[in-house]
């Protein structure tokens, strides 16, 4: 049998004061650890059951006898319980019940070895002859601490529904939380916080908690987690570090991004016990992408906290609307004076009229246009703000209730916004400009002052339409008028500087105005965003199994045309619906789905797991009505 590992605390140490390094117990523990990650792999693979035999200087492995077919021969309750036997467990527990609760060799128990493989109808039988939930073993962990390292959300929510101690914590102070952080196991976190009410903040022996642990190991998602559920950002441990130092001190780039990002900017100059900052520790470690971005960061926030602009771009360098108004309303005026009534011609052209209408109304509407994207709500979605929470008023219920959500549920950790405190929608993004998450988010654009996002997005696209119009129909009767008075570039220059003018701020301007209107007519043609476009590379949605690009949301030229401008409500209908990853049943009917409606099962009295119902585990077909039938392999 093998257990699978938690981390070892001298290990973190060893990573934080290299003197370490030779320590003849710190190489054992090493290599313990290293071969116990192994034989996890090899058992939940081939299904070989392993006994640890560790002593003080080498960890051996002993592998059990097989029969002449090959298969392990499951003579004791251990091995039983490892690997749902539940008839053999059964017939030895009926004979001797004090086998129930019996350490094997290594000091482990039968409900521990069911834990750590999620035999949920193993541990429903074992309880049922009186198995004592906490037991420890020598380590001091419990069969909920051994089902963590797993992620066993089915064996941990029956562990804790049978008197199991949530905040029991082994000989080191680490919690379940503190095993499901340092194994990454981020859908056991949010399980806790949302149905159990754990408390992330929770610290082991050494000053450390659960983002501590994250940071270290460099799990970027359950960092996102803990964030949004308000966790402490600034507590050192026991050597003054926060968990800013420990991403620093692994050169865990996405760690120290989340961190700052996630309200942990004040620990970019904290010190530890040894007056060393996050950044001065990356360096020392020869982490010197992390040393940089952190020293840099630093630097950046001092500067700004010095000026009278807090956290933020000056207002002038992002909204500059009026300087567009003036540059299109003189544009307009330089049309009308050096165009419109030059005498460059003695004859008055019948297209003059037309072409002056056509100028004035695509202008002029333009800026309505304008006017409307510019202070009209983006899309901005309301801030959670829910995930705060204090030591001392617990957490109430309500406060995490928007952590229920498919979106979670499903795994996609990415759409937690860190600064918002909520689950993004599918295509939002946070702006960093307005500090607020934006629906079907396009880009910030300081010419209108204002994020460009799904409730404004095809105003910004018509005033560039428009606009666009305007300065080719002026740019067009200006150079006609030229042309047809036969004036040379030096004559007109001499003669008529203002028309001169004229055509190169209009030229100018129009060459860049309408890479902008192709680029966006170009998206809205593909249903996509100038977001997603730059950062198709990033987004799984818009990725196949073989990360190649595909785009669920093109339905097709026109009909992505209709849907942006029209709003056709079958067309807007069909592209959501084609977006894969989102499941639509709400979370917690999923947890009772995976819950435990019962311990027993019709087919045999046993609790078995199946799929998404645990108690039809082994059956080819649930004869339950809270899910359809569904085939598969058993969960190892």
């Amino acid at each position: 049998m093998k257990k699978a590992p938690v981390s070892d605390l001298s290990q973190m140490t060893h990573d934080r004061r290299e003197s370490k390094t030779n320590s003849p117990a710190l190489r054992c523990a090493r290599t313990r650890d290293a071969l116990c990650v192994e034989l996890w792999k090899k058992t939940a693979t081939s299904k070989t059951y392993l006994l640890l035999q560790e002593d003080s200087d080498a960890v051996s492995v002993k592998i059990e006898q097989s029969d002449s077919s090959g298969a392990v021969v499951i003579d004791t309750v251990w091995k039983a319980a490892a690997y749902g036997d539940t008839d053999k467990l059964k017939d030895i527990l009926e004979k001797d019940g004090s086998q129930v609760n019996a350490a094997d060799p290594s000091g482990y128990v039968p409900l521990q070895w069911a834990a750590l493989n999620n035999r949920v109808a193993t541990i429903t039988q074992l309880i049922q002859f009186g198995a004592e939930v906490n037991q420890t073993e020598p380590g001091g962990q419990t069969a909920l601490h051994w089902a963590a390292t797993r992620g066993a959300i089915p064996a941990v929510e029956l562990l804790l529904r049978s008197g199991a101690d949530l905040t029991k914590s082994d000989i080191r102070g680490y919690t379940v939380c503190h095993v499901a952080a340092q194994y990454g196991q981020t859908q056991l976190l949010h399980h806790l916080a949302l149905r159990w009410d754990a408390d992330m903040d929770v610290r082991d022996n050494d000053g450390r908690t659960c983002l501590h642990w994250a940071a270290y190991k460099g799990y970027g998602d359950p960092i996102r987690l803990l964030l949004c559920l308000g966790t402490e950002t600034q507590l050192p441990d026991r050597e003054g570090c926060t968990p800013l130092h420990w991403a620093a001190i692994k050169g865990n780039s996405e760690a120290c991004t989340l961190l700052v990002q996630g309200g942990g900017a004040e620990a970019l100059s904290a010190t530890d016990t040894t007056g060393s900052t996050p950044s001065q520790l990356a360096a020392q470690k020869g982490n010197v992408g992390a040393a940089n971005w952190l020293a840099n960061e630093r630097s950046a926030r001092e500067r700004q906290s010095k000026k009278a602009f807090c956290a933020e771009p000056p207002r002038g360098l992002r909204h500059l609307a009026p300087v567009l108004w003036g540059l299109v309303l003189g544009l307009l005026g330089l049309f009308f004076k050096y165009v419109e009534s030059t005498t460059l011609t003695n004859t008055v052209m019948a297209t003059s009229s037309i072409s002056a209408w056509i100028v004035a109304s695509t202008a002029l509407g333009g800026l309505c246009f304008l006017l409307r994207a510019g202070t009209a709500d983006p899309g901005f979605i309301r801030c959670g703000g829910q995930g705060a929470r204090t030591k001392t008023d617990g957490l109430p219920e309500s406060s995490i209730s928007w952590l229920d959500d498919p979106l979670l549920w499903d795994g996609s950790w990415h759409m937690l916004c860190i600064q918002c405190k909520r689950v993004r929608p599918p295509r939002s993004k946070y702006c960093k400009v307005s500090k607020r998450c934006v629906a079907r988010f396009d880009h910030y654009c300081p010419w209108i002052g204002n994020a460009v996002g799904e409730k404004n997005h095809r105003d910004f696209v018509i005033f560039l339409m428009l606009e666009t119009t305007a300065m080719t129909v002026s740019f067009s009767a200006a150079v006609y008028r030229v042309v047809t008075a036969g004036v040379s570039t030096a004559r007109l220059l001499h003669t008529h500087p203002g028309t001169f003018a004229f055509l190169i701020f209009d030229g100018v301007v129009l060459f860049s105005v309408l890479m902008l209107t192709c680029s966006q007519l170009g998206q809205v043609f593909q249903n996509m965003t100038t977001n997603e476009m730059m950062n198709q590379h990033r987004y799984k949605y818009l990725q196949d199994s073989s990360g190649t690009f595909r785009n669920p949301f093109d339905l097709g030229c026109w009909p992505n045309t209709l849907e942006f401008f029209v709003g056709n409500d079958c067309a807007t209908s069909a592209s959501v619906h084609r977006y894969e990853g989102i499941e639509q049943a709400p979370m917690s009917q999923k947890v009772e789905d995976r819950g435990l409606h019962s311990r027993h099962c019709s087919k045999g009295g046993h609790g078995h797991s199946h799929g998404g119902c645990l108690c039809c585990q082994g059956h080819q077909r649930c004869e339950h009505k809270h899910h359809a039938p569904k085939t598969g392999e058993n969960a190892v």
